[in-house]
This record gives C-alpha cells, sequence and structure tokens, in this order.
C-alpha cells in the first residue's frame, strides 16, 4: 500500500506544473525535519536534486511569468512513437479510421 504522502502527490501531480511539484515536495520534506529529503527522495523517487531546488524556491520566492511555466502534458506527443506500425494501425482502427498496417508509414 502507498504511503499518505505518495497518495497525495499522485492525486495531484496530474494538476501541478514543475515548479508546483518542486515546491510541494521540498515543503513536505521541510515538514519531515532531518533527513526529509532523502525520506522524499526514497518514497516518491524525485531527485534529491529537485526537492533542493524547491527548498530554494521557498527560501527566495521570485514570482515566475506565466508564460515561462510549462503546463503539464497530458498526451504526450512522442506516446506513439514507441508503438509498431501494426499496434499503430489497430490504435487508428479502434478510433474508426480506416487503415492498413502500412498507413502509419505515411504519417
Amino acid at each position: 500500500m502507498d504511503s499518505p504522502l505518495k497518495q497525495r502527490y499522485d492525486q495531484l501531480s496530474p494538476y501541478l506544473n514543475e515548479r508546483q511539484k518542486r515546491l510541494f515536495v521540498a515543503t513536505e520534506a521541510l515538514v519531515y525535519g532531518c533527513g526529509g529529503i532523502a525520506w522524499i527522495e526514497r518514497e516518491l523517487g524525485i531527485s534529491h536534486k529537485v526537492i533542493q531546488a524547491g527548498t530554494r524556491d521557498l527560501q527566495d520566492p521570485e514570482p515566475l511569468d506565466s508564460a515561462r511555466i510549462r503546463k503539464p502534458d497530458t498526451d504526450p506527443p512522442l506516446r506513439w512513437t514507441f508503438k509498431g506500425t501494426r499496434k499503430l494501425a489497430e490504435a487508428l482502427r479502434d478510433m474508426g479510421h480506416a487503415t492498413s498496417s502500412c498507413s502509419p508509414f505515411t504519417l
């Protein structure tokens, strides 16, 4: 069973941008106290460098231009590149497109 921290992070992370994720994990590490960064790193698999960057952000808050903040990408463009042409054609057929296994080569 996942820890309460992992459950909170998994529920929130789709709605957070990169900076907000850093701030969340840094806050959790600071609340935990001594050994908090190592604990967060183990629990969530997030690099200690990311957590440390978040603690620096908390200590010296600097407002960011909203144009510089990357939004979470729900459907990354490279997702399809890991599939073979047969599987791509199958997925396209499932979506209602008339395709053959050679069609993805032309996309």
